[in-house]
């Protein structure tokens, strides 16, 4: 499978938010560097108790260059 064609079929399925994780595999960054996009407010994110979580539909944009 190409790489536009993995991405279309990972947002078909996509859940509502990631995880700090996930959204590292997505983007391709350590964990570390994503936390510290999330602290400084590069990637969206909201805190759900004392987990981060980040919003797919904002993610996604953010990614395609429209946030």
């Amino acid at each position: 499978m190409n790489p536009t064609a993995e991405l279309a079929a990972q947002r078909a399925t996509a859940p509502a938010t990631y995880s700090l994780d996930e959204t590292a595999a997505i983007v391709g960054l350590p964990r570390s560097t994503t936390y510290d996009a999330i602290r400084r407010g590069d990637l969206p994110s909201i805190r759900i108790g004392r987990r981060l979580r980040v919003p797919a539909a904002q993610l996604w944009r953010l990614l395609d260059g429209e946030a």
